[in-house]
């Protein structure tokens, strides 16, 4: 019998679409755990669904009726029903991958405090700044000012850096200034966009410190932003080229030496310009001043950067670069990221084809 071959019962959640997964939550402790396991492997928390994933989390709570009241909030579903039990925290604890979009601060101030504990299980953890249909802009992550609880408490293994622009609204939601201690955290993964339209002087510059005990860091370098609705919106309409500082420098902070391991994806999709006032292309053409410098050749001045960590200190000091130490760092294609097709279901993608939402 099928009761009696829990194996079974899991290969047929697996092929289940998400209103069936929610049925079967209602059959039997057996169907409930098999289902649960699969409908809440990976959720979806933004604009679109600010409560469903934690209705029931705790109990006695009218979430957005209380919330939105103090924080004079203007919340999408002011009505979210009462709940009378905690029937919630089993489910959450399925919870292996979370991805985090753009939401309102009393989001924070209802579960900030109970983020770690209803979600013990988080693998990685996902950032995902919502783009604004209006204009080709980013929300920010949350809109309080200063640190959201919903982001700082949790305790993931892997973080993932999706929609970055110069304004880094990612990092928007913990204090200026602070690192993220989480002993878990192994690995960090920046999704950078291609455009130079999208960085700044300074915008991705300090972000790396935040993250100090990082061993692994992978940076992709992606064409487009991720979108909750699939509205037709032009994030890369033009492709504008970007200095080699504008990456270099941000990326002294992710690749640092106690990095055992980076890797690069993409960096062949990115077009490079000479600036007269970017420093590594000043520093180089004083030393070098018959080489042409095109996009190919600065592309390879800053694969030969990151590898070094130090190439613009032996151009000015005219010391030989092969007695540089290299770092553990390795340059792969997009095709090569795309072929890769768990990184993009935990990485760039929402996320697996049955998830809560």
């Amino acid at each position: 019998m099928i009761v009696n071959s829990p194996h079974i019962v899991d290969a047929i959640m697996a092929y289940a679409t998400n209103s069936t997964l929610a049925a079967c939550l209602r059959v039997s402790k057996q169907f409930h755990d098999a289902a649960g396991k699969v409908l809440y492997h990976t959720v979806r928390i933004d604009e679109s669904n600010l409560w469903g994933p934690f209705l029931g989390a705790l109990a006695g709570l009218r979430p957005t009726e209380d919330a939105c009241r103090n924080l004079e909030c203007d919340c999408p579903d002011p009505s979210a029903p009462l709940s009378y039990s905690a029937f919630k925290p089993p489910l959450l604890a399925r919870v292996r991958i979370l991805s985090l979009g753009s939401h309102h601060r009393c989001l924070r101030w209802v579960y900030g405090e109970h983020v770690s504990s209803l979600l013990p299980n988080v693998d990685t953890l996902r950032i995902v700044p919502a783009p604004d249909p209006g204009d080709d802009d980013l929300w920010p992550l949350c809109d309080r000012e200063d640190e959201c609880l919903v982001f700082t408490n949790l305790k993931p293994r892997k973080l993932v850096l999706r929609n970055l622009d110069n304004r880094v609204y990612c990092v928007n939601g913990w204090p200026a200034n602070q690192q993220w201690n989480v002993d878990r955290l192994e690995e960090v993964v920046w999704v950078l966009p291609s455009n130079g339209d999208k960085y700044g002087d300074a915008g991705l510059m300090n972000t790396g410190m935040y993250f100090p005990g990082t061993t692994v860091v992978k940076v992709i370098f992606y064409p487009s932003w991720e979108l909750w609705q699939q509205a037709p919106i032009p994030i890369e309409a033009t492709i504008a080229p970007m200095t080699p500082d504008s990456i270099v420098w941000p990326s002294a902070n992710w690749i640092r030496r106690n990095i055992v391991h980076c890797t690069v994806y993409g960096l062949e999709t990115v077009e490079f310009e000479a600036d007269d006032e970017d420093s590594l292309v000043s520093t180089f053409t004083e030393q070098f001043p018959g080489v042409q410098l095109d996009s190919d050749r600065l592309r390879q001045l800053v694969r030969d950067e990151w590898k070094t960590g130090a190439l613009q200190a032996a151009f000015a000091t005219a010391r030989k670069v092969e007695n540089i130490r290299p770092r553990h760092i390795e340059f792969k294609t997009l095709e090569q990221y795309s072929a890769l097709r768990q990184s993009e279901l935990y990485e760039v993608d929402d996320g697996l084809p049955n998830h809560c939402a």
